[in-house]
């Protein structure tokens, strides 16, 4: 049995791999934004994945939007477009990590000593 739009709607969106201590506590959305998403990330991501097929203008809305053939009008098509953005882009780093190693720096510690050396 496929299931069904109302059961995508009541599932609050989680994403453990990008966000595993949560939307809210990333500081990269704001409180309205993580609501949204947590509420309508589910039903997006069903739509995205072909789960559930588009059956209102605004569903319909959202795939010509995250195909960039449209842009976002709403609050809710602004979070998740930029949520998206956030999780798709390969320079991002998590505000929870260690953010000032970039690739190709020198991240060999070893050499120079430290502050604190017994000396």
């Amino acid at each position: 049995m496929s299931k069904d739009r109302q059961y995508y709607l009541k599932k609050p969106y989680f994403d453990d791999e990008n966000y595993p201590y949560g939307l809210a506590g990333s500081g990269d959305f704001s409180i309205k934004e993580t609501k949204l998403i947590t509420q309508y990330g589910t039903l997006f991501r069903a739509l995205m994945d072909g789960l559930l097929p588009p059956v209102d203008p605004d569903d319909h809305q959202l795939m010509s939007v995250v195909k960039g053939e449209a842009p976002a009008d709403n609050d809710m098509h602004r979070a998740w477009v930029k949520y998206l953005k956030k999780i798709n882009d390969d320079t991002y780093v998590p505000s929870m990590s260690l953010s000032s190693v970039r690739e190709g720096e020198d991240t060999d510690f070893s050499e120079g000593g430290s502050d604190y050396d017994d000396d």
